[in-house]
């Protein structure tokens, strides 16, 4: 029911321009103040939202289904080091600088990245500029559901993201589309399981 209501969202009642519109309008038709309301990640803060200058704009709780369940998602930001590095210590200091106390203040200050320290996303995070509504981020946490992570992560997500895709596009029913999506995300899953 979800994912109908998000594809009918676009596809029946044209909620959200198309392609085309968007091309045609040569920027962010939010940041253009084309559309009243975006659903996005706490990183937009950084990306989408720093380019407004026109209005005030703020951030408020995702809706509640029938049931009056909210929903949320999480995603992972990764500081990696490569296998093969000729500097391990280096690339290991580098890490640990931006995932540790002033390094990661300055990620959070620069990036608006939502940091898993609790601590830093009270005393840094929750007062970066701009000043809007984060504690609606903050307490969506409580109903977030967290999609697989874990090794294969990408192929998972992109095996699940195209057959969703095909519904999202119009191109075929939304049951069918979530059924692809749930065997070709099996398929990954059990690929991953079988490498550990």
């Amino acid at each position: 029911e979800a994912l109908q209501w998000m594809v009918d969202l676009r596809q029946r009642h044209q909620v959200m321009p198309s392609p085309q519109e968007r091309q045609a309008l040569g920027g962010d038709p939010f940041v253009l103040g084309k559309l009243g309301m975006i659903w996005g990640a706490a990183f937009t803060f950084f990306t989408t939202m720093s380019q407004v200058r026109d209005f005030s704009w703020d951030v408020a709780p995702g809706p509640r289904g029938p049931s009056g369940t909210q929903a949320a998602g999480t995603g992972v930001t990764n500081f990696v080091v490569f296998n093969a590095t000729k500097q391990p210590a280096a690339a290991f200091k580098v890490s640990h600088f931006f995932t540790a106390g002033t390094g990661q203040r300055l990620v959070i200050e620069i990036s608006n990245f939502v940091p898993a320290h609790k601590r830093l996303l009270q005393e840094v995070w929750a007062k970066t500029s701009p000043a809007v509504n984060r504690q609606a981020a903050i307490d969506s946490y409580a109903y977030t559901k967290h999609p697989y992570k874990g090794p294969l992560f990408s192929k998972w997500n992109t095996a699940v993201t195209t057959a969703l895709n095909r519904a999202w596009n119009g191109d075929e029913a939304v049951r069918t589309a979530a059924e692809e999506a749930s065997r070709q995300g099996d398929v990954v899953l059990k690929e991953a399981a079988a490498k550990r």
